[in-house]
């Protein structure tokens, strides 16, 4: 609810701003470092909504698009698998360490289970040693 009132409010000033400083409607990467550095009434929309979320990017660095034609694909595709590609090894790394910690538990689970049923078939024979 806090985002639609804040939105409803700030509309006019943020519309205002896309018209004023940017051409193309559908890619307003640019701007960002425009609106970080000169704070005004955009500063609001940006403060309180995107909560920081929206960083300037460069010209050679995929960017995010929230206006896009469907018909000509999605282009945050392309920024989607570029930051994928980027955070592979970390994620991978991950992956293998909660595979290998699955693994123990489930060695360690098993076993347990295994000398339990020792324990019981023992104590069943009147075993104690």
């Amino acid at each position: 609810m806090k985002f639609l009132i804040l939105l409803a409010l700030s509309w006019h000033l943020y519309s205002k701003v896309i018209s004023d400083d940017v051409k193309d409607p559908s890619n307003f990467c640019m701007k960002a470092l425009y609106h970080k550095e000169t704070p005004g009434p955009e500063a609001l929309l940006h403060g309180q909504v995107w909560d920081g979320s929206w960083e300037y990017t460069p010209d050679d660095k995929p960017c995010m698009k929230i206006w896009f034609d469907p018909a000509n694909g999605n282009p945050n595709d392309a920024v989607f698998s570029s930051k994928m590609q980027s955070t592979k090894p970390a994620s991978t790394n991950l992956l293998g360490l909660c595979s290998l910690i699955f693994i123990l538990m489930f060695v360690i689970i098993l076993s347990l289970f295994v000398a339990f049923v020792k324990m019981r078939n023992r104590f069943r024979k009147g075993i104690l040693c």
